[in-house]
């Protein structure tokens, strides 16, 4: 007669209770999470970092032929320039904020990473080791793109190393043909400067119709309980601005531009994720004009140049709340995405002053807000708006008003239902911010820059089909339709023009080893509101997502 098992008999069932009381398995034991971790009090004890190369050898595409040499040729982030970007170190206590504050660092700012998170590797009492995985992404780059959109091509030859040596820098060269103008381009960006977390971007740019010079130095907010920040940013463009109307151009003239800011910010009260600042700085704003061409005449009113000279302090003010959680295959594909649910309002008001060196006296501001909603399991809604605008001579000048609203819905299997409204108003805006209705603008059935104004609404729906194919690894293929619609109010006109909408499909592909998170799209769009200049269908080649 077969024994009874012992799993069943009541002494068993006891000794099993009291094993189980006194000594709790730890093995079948869910990984607590940071937030868990911090409300116990642990610490950190160590902390690993793990780099995984371009081709993850635990995948299926590394047994490619390519993925091995792509391997052999990268050179691999070095584990120092990982750890500069911590936000926290061994000793410290389990702070969750600022591990999400620092994955974020690590796939942001850095900029030379697939992905990167952050997890509990082993839990002893009040102590935990935390392990840092680094997903590297290929930064060098041979790169030709190719654009068509609203009828015209653009394409740029990039010769660029994101992470050159393995040290997080940022070196490029590149040719890039626009609809307007050539460029040649040479760059360098540091983002962790002399070991620090100060950042060097320089950049010069010599344009066919003229030249562009960037120089920033900064030290950023990383974290909403960093105390404070220092910048300086100096911007010089010398180029041919063209205006148009009905797809032409119709005047052409040399625009200077110089704007330099000088300003500092502190964290005056912070709590948990969310921090209230203050700040001053110093502006300089130059632009000027010179001899305008007149292509068509009667196509637009007369213009009203006015060069300005503008310098003047400011205050600055800022409420951030660090809300951030990731997402999937929202505007991009295979990518993990994140937006912030809490709220972002900065501020900054000042006055130019004819004794500081203006050509005119007067106040300036501009204000912006973004926040997310997370509605129910699937449905993210993301709004972003702002205003700005300075008094000149008596008069308002350079009025900006922008409102736009996204909504992406997962709520169908495969799929990414996405919805942009935007709307701008503005007031005797400077020439360089005219706004146009066009294929670059989001009307992509539309050729570039088909009617022109001071006020326009701009609505767009798409249906993303993400499929689980790829392309050896490299790109993830996706399906879209789309429609758009929008109109605008033409500066010598009483209302808003006609309603023109367009419809459209094609392909998706996401960049899934790169460390841009490019979507190409290839699509066709056929306008569904027609004139003499807009009949056309419309080609839509590269890039081009703007939601």
């Amino acid at each position: 007669m077969p024994s009874k098992p012992l799993s069943n008999s009541p002494l068993a069932v006891a000794l099993a209770a009291v094993f189980l009381w006194c000594c709790p398995a730890r093995a079948g034991d869910p990984t607590p999470t940071w937030e868990q971790l911090e409300s116990r009090g642990a610490a950190i004890a160590g902390i690993d970092v793990k780099i995984i190369n371009v081709f993850d050898k635990s995948q299926p595409e590394s047994k490619y032929w390519f993925a091995h040499v792509a391997d052999f040729i990268h050179i691999m982030t070095r584990e120092e320039v990982v750890r500069g970007e911590l936000l926290f170190k061994v000793g410290d206590h389990v702070d969750a904020s600022k591990i999400h504050d620092t994955e974020r660092a690590l796939r942001y700012s850095l900029d030379i990473a697939r992905d990167a998170y952050i997890t509990p590797e082993r839990v002893e009492g009040d102590k935990v080791w935390a392990l840092v995985v680094f997903k590297d992404a290929w930064t060098l780059g041979l790169d030709l793109h190719y654009g068509h959109v609203g009828g015209q091509n653009r394409y740029t030859f990039r010769i660029h190393e994101r992470n050159f040596l393995g040290f997080g820098k940022g070196l490029l060269l590149s040719y890039e043909h626009t609809f307007e103008r050539n460029i040649e381009q040479v760059a360098y960006f540091d983002p962790q400067l002399f070991g620090s977390l100060w950042t060097l971007n320089m950049n010069y740019q010599k344009l066919s119709d003229g030249k562009a010079r960037l120089f920033d130095v900064e030290k950023p907010f990383y974290s909403a309980d960093t105390p404070w920040m220092v910048q300086m940013k100096v911007t010089d463009f010398l180029e041919t601005l063209t205006l148009y109307n009905d797809t032409h151009s119709v005047y052409a003239l040399r625009n200077h531009d110089t704007i330099a800011n000088l300003s500092a910010a502190w964290a005056y009260h912070v709590e948990g994720t969310s921090a209230f600042r203050i700040g001053a700085g110093f502006v300089v704003s130059q632009m000027s004009y010179f001899d305008p061409v007149v292509y068509r005449p009667g196509y637009l009113p007369p213009l009203a140049l006015q060069d300005h000279r503008l310098r003047g302090p400011e205050v600055t003010w800022e409420l951030f709340q660090g809300g951030f959680q990731n997402f999937n295959n929202m505007a991009s594909i295979g990518r993990s995405e994140s937006f912030n649910l809490g709220w972002d309002v900065n501020a900054a008001a000042g006055i130019y002053s004819r004794s500081l060196g203006s050509a005119a006296s007067g106040p300036f501001f501009s204000a912006s807000v973004t926040k997310g909603w997370r509605v129910g399991d699937d449905t993210l809604l993301v709004q972003n708006g702002g205003v700005t605008g300075r008094r000149e001579d008596g008069v308002w000048r350079g009025g900006l008003l922008s409102e736009e609203a996204t909504v992406y819905n997962q709520s169908l299997p495969y799929q990414t239902l996405a919805g942009d409204v935007r709307v701008d108003l503005a007031l005797r805006p400077d020439l360089e911010n005219w706004l146009y209705l066009g294929g670059v603008d989001g009307m992509r059935g539309y050729p570039n820059h088909f009617e022109a104004g001071d006020r326009r609404w701009i609505a767009s729906f798409e249906d993303r089909v993400i499929t689980p194919w790829s392309l050896w690894g490299l790109a993830q293929v996706g399906f879209v339709g789309f429609l758009d619609a929008g109109a605008i109010h033409a500066f010598d006109t009483r209302g808003f023009g006609k309603t023109y909408s367009d419809v459209g499909m094609g392909l998706r592909f996401g960049n899934l080893k790169s460390r841009v998170s490019q979507v190409l799209v290839v699509a066709i769009a056929v306008p569904l509101v027609t004139t003499q200049e807009t009949k056309h269908v419309q080609i839509v080649v590269g890039n081009v997502v703007r939601f």
